[in-house]
Parts: C-alpha cells; sequence; structure tokens
C-alpha cells in the first residue's frame, strides 16, 4: 500500500495529465502543486524548509544564469550589476 505522500503525488500528476489532456488547465496553482508534492516526497510532509531551500537554490542559479548572459552580451560590468539586480526582479 502506499503511504499518503506518495499517493498523493500520484493523484496530483495523474490529474494535472488529465487536464493536459483536456485542453485546459482549470487551476492556475497546478504547478505550485507539483512542486510540493515533489518537494514533499523527498523531504517529508509538511517539511516547508526542503521548498524554501530549492526554491533558494534555483534562485541563486537564475542570479548566475543571468550574470553569464550579461557578461557573454555587455561586458563584466553589465554582468556584476545584473548579479546583484537580479534578485530585485518579482514577476
Amino acid at each position: 500500500m502506499a503511504t499518503l505522500p506518495s499517493a498523493w503525488s500520484i493523484t496530483i500528476f495523474l490529474w494535472y495529465r488529465k487536464s493536459l489532456r483536456l485542453g485546459a488547465n482549470p487551476n492556475p496553482d497546478t504547478g505550485l502543486s507539483i512542486f510540493l508534492a515533489f518537494t514533499f516526497l523527498i523531504f517529508g510532509v509538511d517539511h516547508y524548509f526542503g521548498a524554501m531551500l530549492f526554491q533558494l537554490v534555483f534562485d541563486v542559479m537564475t542570479c548566475f544564469l543571468v550574470a553569464d548572459i550579461a557578461r557573454r552580451s555587455f561586458s563584466e560590468r553589465a554582468a556584476r550589476t545584473a548579479f546583484v539586480l537580479a534578485p530585485s526582479v518579482r514577476f
């Protein structure tokens, strides 16, 4: 018998696959649900530290990516500026 976190993540995955097949996404937060199911599967249920840690690593890697693109396109100074300013952008 499956444990609660794995059953929950499988249910969310099947629901998401069904919604993609229908051509519509009825829940705009489906990506968040899948992300939390994935992190709960790895770190355990209700351990939000894992989600925060994953988000922190992803954000820092995004800053490095933006700085690398700025360095290749413009200069070292632009790369340093982009690296410092990238965390302040909110979508």
